[in-house]
């Protein structure tokens, strides 16, 4: 009896094992299939410091290595930033809600000129458009990177203020404690509060990679430089996150894996090219002595155990030694099933990085225009949004904080400035447009649209990288300067000439007179 009690037991236990192990998600289960995958509970930061280093050293090796990474960081840098970002001063008038176009000027007159990379760059090597191209090209290759406010006038500019690039290795990632006098928690190099907001950056002097190039003694130790003077720029997937990964990060190992497929896919088209003869020796010796060996010396006689080696290359012919036979085993060249493979590696590697496969691989023979306008589509959604986190994380603070000093060492004169600083750094800014796909049709719908209320002319008009005033203005100067010569244009759009169009009593009322003027004639 208590055999069989025990035995019961020990049923009703698997039964109960088994019943919850079914109540699961299917995703959580572990059993034969999922016994291997076992991913860890750690936060992201504890993710990342295992990998940081070493994931971001491989994302830029391959990105110099590999001609599909190159082209997506490209692709990226082009897409982001292109020739500039646009900026127009929106200051408004205290009274009648107009655009205060004198002090606008002003500002934008200062900012243009300060762009340039004498002013605005600490090394005078790039301009504030060449700048931001570097540091998206940063972000997407290495997950992040630091600019730094410098506090000096650089080539005689009349503002105090210079912008440092720094790339993310300076920033210790190696560099956990508390901080000194402060009691705050230091997490991979960056200083937080009880919020989890950054207070200071602890920043080597010197990359820890330039050690062949450092002299005197340059120290790595990290130095303490506050918040306010760096511009952290990454992308934070998760809650609590410090530090950031690279884009290429899930695609790193495709990458790899690839790039030794087609390295193999190459030696074997080469072996297999190469049509090489052996002349067969029955007996007596060789009269060639010319095989090389592992040691570097000709071998003559085969019996000393040495290993030769034989070099492929076409056009040769190679003398046996007596009793000596060649075993090559086939290599055919590469057929068509690699196409197939290639392409089903690219695209998971386009869309870990966030392109479409037509535009990463270069390869729109698989695709029709449908198609190819639809991948169009998602990526210039993919672009404007990290236009407008750049916007948001790097260009506005860089101009506000311009403008702070600009007024402050008298650069700009701006009544009231610092009673409400958020009237004087009001503006627009101007991101790379797309041009029309199928401009005949694009342009179409757009009218359409425009004229049936869904949608507004500054809309259609900023889409594609243009601005509805400075539209205006450049159409006001050709209009008069082809009045000025007498010009026809194809394609006049004054409001004299449109007022019908415009205004619907407009048309009502000329038809009416149409009408008068027809009954007239009748009688």
């Amino acid at each position: 009896m208590a055999r069989r009690a025990r035995a019961s037991a020990k049923e009703r236990e698997s039964a109960v094992a088994t019943e919850s192990q079914y109540r699961q998600f299917a995703a959580a289960l572990l059993d034969r299939t999922t016994s291997d995958w076992i991913p860890y509970g750690t936060s992201a930061d504890a993710e990342l410091f295992t990998s940081l280093v070493r994931m971001r050293s491989r994302a830029r090796q391959q990105v110099r290595d590999n001609p599909y990474a190159r082209g997506a960081v490209r692709t990226i840098v082009q897409n982001v930033v292109g020739l500039n970002v646009g900026f127009q001063s929106r200051v408004m008038m205290l009274r009648g809600g107009k655009l205060d176009d004198g002090t606008n000027a002003r500002i934008e007159k200062a900012w243009n000129r300060w762009c340039k990379k004498k002013y605005c760059s600490a090394n005078g090597k790039h301009s504030f458009a060449s700048m931001l191209r570097l540091a998206v090209g940063r972000v997407a290759v290495d997950g992040e990177v630091i600019v730094r406010f410098r506090r000096k006038a650089f080539s005689g500019s009349t503002i105090p203020l210079a912008l440092q690039v720094i790339e993310s290795d300076q920033l210790a990632e190696d560099y956990n404690r508390t901080a000194p006098g402060t009691g705050n928690p230091i997490r991979m190099g960056v200083e937080v509060d009880a919020d989890e907001r950054p207070v200071a950056y602890w920043i080597r002097p010197n990359h820890p990679g330039d050690y062949q190039f450092v002299t005197g003694g340059g120290s790595i130790q990290p130095v303490r430089i506050p918040a306010e003077e760096i511009l952290h720029l990454a992308v934070f997937d998760r809650a609590g996150q410090t530090r950031a990964e690279s884009w290429f990060c899930a695609a790193l190992l495709r990458l790899k894996q690839m790039s030794s497929y087609e390295d193999a896919e190459i030696i074997r088209a080469r072996a297999a090219a190469c049509r090489m003869g052996f002349l067969k020796t029955t007996g007596g010796s060789s009269a060639f002595a010319d095989l090389e060996t592992t040691t570097g010396k000709p071998t003559v006689d085969p019996a000393d155990g040495v290993t030769r080696q034989v070099r492929f290359a076409p056009g040769q012919f190679w003398q046996l030694q007596p009793n000596e036979e060649v075993d090559i085993p086939a290599s055919p060249p590469p057929g068509d099933g690699g196409d197939p493979f290639l392409r089903m590696m690219l695209r998971s590697i386009a869309t870990s990085i966030g392109i479409s496969y037509a535009t990463f691989a270069n390869d729109h023979g698989q695709s029709n225009f449908s198609s190819s306008r639809l991948s169009l589509l998602d990526d210039r959604d993919n672009w404007r949004v990290i236009q407008a986190w750049l916007i948001e994380n790097l260009i506005q603070p860089i101009f506000e904080r311009w403008l702070d000093t600009a007024v402050l060492y008298s650069a700009l004169d701006l009544p009231n400035y610092f009673a409400d600083p958020e009237r004087y750094s009001d503006c627009r800014w101007k991101p790379r447009g797309w041009a029309w796909i199928d401009p005949l049709k694009d342009v179409q719908s757009a009218i359409l649209a425009v004229n049936a209320g869904l949608d507004t002319l500054t809309n259609q008009i900023t889409q594609n990288g243009g601005d509805v005033e400075d539209l205006f203005k450049e159409r006001r100067i050709e209009l008069d300067l082809a009045e000025q010569y007498r010009i026809p244009l194809a394609a006049d759009t004054r409001v004299t000439n449109n007022t019908a169009a415009v205004d619907p009593s407009a048309t009502a009322d000329s038809n009416n007179t149409a009408a008068g003027d027809n009954t007239n004639a009748q009688q």
